[in-house]
């Protein structure tokens, strides 16, 4: 699982974005509780969550093409130094008191200015890394997500507790700062080298590439129908937590820390479990069915109860992320990847929108989640059954 450590520019560019991660964790766990403690409904929650994806959705293509024509560590610099900026003012802002107007325009200022950093993150890893060591890569980022979710909200729970609740915003735009402060230590020549040859590949041309690969569809297919359920989760849970919670923030910061408890326990053992099995696509097919199972289980008819499905939702999620992402770094040309990358983050971005939409319309969170789970429960079932296998079993995509 290590192996990727053994690159330095690998580690530089961790270490920046596992800081940076555990601030969004703190921070998103602060604005949950804000929203929820203040508001109180679903709905509210979800207009929150909307008011980030639509700009992140319109500015996600612009962010393929400004990380495919001036580099991944420029975009990189740029998007964490703007996000430290906004994050700061944000923080000023909030201190003469809490508004749902103030909140919406940030939050959507903030998905503006994010939504280059991970598309960026991901397409630079096969410039900072072997391709032998991307699985070990993949895997390191998943555990860093993890192990930063299981520290963040804690973090902020006791950050909020101690220093008031607007500690843990302070720490997130720190964070920015220290990550591109890291990623200026990251020497990479292929970014100059591969400029002229990147600007050349449209959006339009890394849609079409998908499209004619089956297993790459496949993979975007699914992560769509995920993140629809995963944002209906997110729009309901808080909600629904904070009154299971009895307003209080240590077992509201919890039952967020089982998450990513899980997450991170499933991402040790996947760096060791997928090197030994050639068909990995079943494995991340049937982790969506589990992602599934754990939602629809998630009566929220006991606090105990919600920590243990928690849990075992976080088991389900890094398993399909750590295949499909390696599968894209190994079979996708590589100057169309940061496109093709930011493709797949505006597609998890729409389709979060969508679940956002279904609630402010309709209000009908918990019927929407049921359909949406059993829909894509039975997709990847059908998906192990009716894929065509390669015979090259040492490429992850070809289990896809």
């Amino acid at each position: 699982m290590f192996e990727a450590f053994k690159h330095r520019n690998f580690v530089y560019a961790w270490i920046g974005q596992a800081v940076s991660a555990l601030g969004d964790s703190a921070y998103q766990l602060t604005l949950n509780w804000i929203v929820a403690s203040l508001f109180g409904t679903a709905k509210v929650m979800a207009l929150v969550q909307l008011f980030t994806a639509v700009p992140t959705a319109i500015s996600r293509p612009f962010a393929g093409k400004f990380i495919d024509k001036w580099g991944k560590k420029r975009a990189l610099i740029l998007s964490n130094c703007m996000m430290f900026i906004l994050m700061s003012m944000f923080s000023i802002i909030l201190s003469h008191g809490v508004r749902l107007t103030d909140l919406l325009i940030f939050v959507s200022l903030f998905g503006i200015f994010s939504s280059t950093i991970e598309p960026a993150f991901f397409a630079y890893v096969p410039e900072l890394t072997a391709n032998k060591d991307l699985e070990s890569a993949n895997s390191l980022i998943m555990f860093l997500y993890s192990i930063t979710g299981i520290i963040g909200p804690i973090l902020a729970a006791f950050s909020m507790l101690v220093l008031g609740k607007l500690s843990s915003v302070w720490f997130n735009s720190a964070t920015f700062l220290i990550a591109a402060i890291f990623t200026c230590f990251v020497a990479i020549r292929s970014v100059n080298n591969l400029r002229q040859k990147q600007s050349s590949a449209s959006f339009v041309e890394a849609l079409t590439w998908i499209l004619r690969n089956n297993w790459a569809t496949r993979i975007y297919v699914t992560e769509s129908l995920a993140n629809l359920l995963l944002g209906l989760f997110w729009a309901l849970f808080p909600v629904e937590l904070y009154n299971y919670s009895n307003s209080d923030i240590l077992n509201f910061g919890s039952a967020y820390t089982m998450i990513y408890l899980g997450a991170t326990i499933a991402t040790i053992i996947s760096g060791f479990l997928l090197k030994k099995l050639n068909d990995r696509g079943a494995i991340a097919y049937l982790s969506i069915v589990l992602l599934s199972s754990s939602i629809l289980g998630l009566g929220y008819s006991s606090l105990m109860l919600t920590y243990i499905l928690a849990f075992i939702l976080g088991v389900s999620l890094p398993w399909f992320n750590i295949v499909s992402h390696q599968s894209l770094q190994e079979g996708a040309p590589r100057e169309m990847l940061g496109r093709i990358t930011a493709f797949g983050s505006l597609l998890t971005t729409v389709t979060r929108l969508l679940a956002f939409l279904l609630i402010i319309i309709f209000n009908k969170p918990q019927l929407s989640i049921h359909i949406t789970a059993i829909t894509l429960s039975i997709m990847a079932i059908t998906f192990i059954f009716t894929r065509s296998r390669s015979t090259q079993p040492e490429r992850v995509s070809a289990s896809l």
